[in-house]
């Protein structure tokens, strides 16, 4: 069997938020102003001053993904070139980015496509006899949230060691981290060395008492990691983790793994929460075949840096 390679690479456009392309409504005044004066020189004056503004005085945004603009009489000027390698323009300013690169292992796995209008900060595959299927997913949701999606869940510990997941997650030094869903690998006290002792465990569903209620969540977490399958499905939470992530700016890393261990059930409602992040898992059985290679992700926005 040939052995699969796990590559990713970062998608980082000018579609990012607050980067879209300069263009904005545009307004037209028409000032016809005819005046007739009886003098000994009669005088027809027709002044018609069209004018159209491309943007609203003061406004910013990203010309490209390089590239920071202001609107200043009507037009975009540009207001930083943003430094090559270290830097992206989000929101109409240049911020820091970081390289991310690590080894990590991967094993038999379900697949992940990418809505129809969404685009990912990064994305990861597996080549398996000629194929790619991305396992790996990650992104902005909401204004300051984020989500990173992975389809094997026998492998978080390892992600979660690749790099500071969390603290991406979390954009908080030291993130609370709540894990839900199966017992076995979402759980510290299940098998051992799947998940990190610092993660809460809340049991195979959220306490009741989050349901309705995403900001006591946010009150009390960080990060929630869920890996959905093995479960009854008690309550949609679809709303809730929406929510906790977009609203109030938390991290999510939905995981899910290769069909047979997910049902097909498993993955039609772990889609209801992560299809409004663009973001939808797919029932497939990736065979098994371990792999260990380099994955680079260039210039990825909202990483924490790497402490030396």
């Amino acid at each position: 069997m040939k052995t699969p390679t796990l590559w990713l690479l970062a998608a980082l456009a000018a579609w990012l938020p607050g980067c879209s392309s300069a263009g904005g409504a545009s307004s037209g005044s028409d000032a016809d102003a005819d005046t007739d004066t009886d003098t000994d020189a009669d005088s027809d004056t027709d002044a018609d001053t069209d004018t159209e503004s491309e943007c609203d005085e003061g406004e910013v945004t990203c010309l490209d993904d390089m590239t920071a603009a202001t609107c200043a009489g009507g037009e975009w000027v540009v207001s930083a070139e943003c430094d090559d390698g270290t830097q992206l323009c989000q929101e109409g300013a240049c911020e820091d980015c970081e390289d991310i690169a690590f080894d990590i292992e991967t094993m038999q796995s379900c697949a992940i496509s990418i809505l129809e209008g969404f685009e990912m900060d990064a994305e990861g595959f597996i080549n398996l006899y000629g194929d790619d299927y991305r396992v790996f997913a990650m992104d902005r949701w909401g204004e300051s949230g984020h989500v990173l999606a992975w389809c094997d869940s026998t492998t978080i510990n390892a992600l979660l060691e690749a790099f500071n997941v969390v603290g991406y997650l979390g954009q908080v030094d030291d993130p609370s981290v709540a894990s839900f869903g199966d017992a076995y690998l979402c759980n510290p006290d299940g098998l051992e060395g799947y998940m990190p002792d610092y993660v809460s465990y809340l049991g195979e569903d959220l306490p009741a008492g989050y349901q309705g209620h995403p900001e006591l969540m946010a009150a009390d977490f960080d990060v929630l990691i869920f890996c959905g399958f093995r479960i009854d499905w008690p309550y949609d939470w679809s709303a809730e983790i929406q929510s906790f992530v977009v609203e109030h700016g938390k991290g999510f890393l939905p995981a899910m793994d290769y069909e047979s261990l997910v049902t097909t059930e498993d993955f039609e409602n772990m889609n209801l929460i992560t299809d409004a992040a663009g973001i939808h898992f797919e029932p497939l059985n990736l065979e098994w075949a371990e792999t260990s290679v380099e994955v680079v992700l260039d210039c990825v926005p909202d990483v924490p840096p790497i402490v030396e």
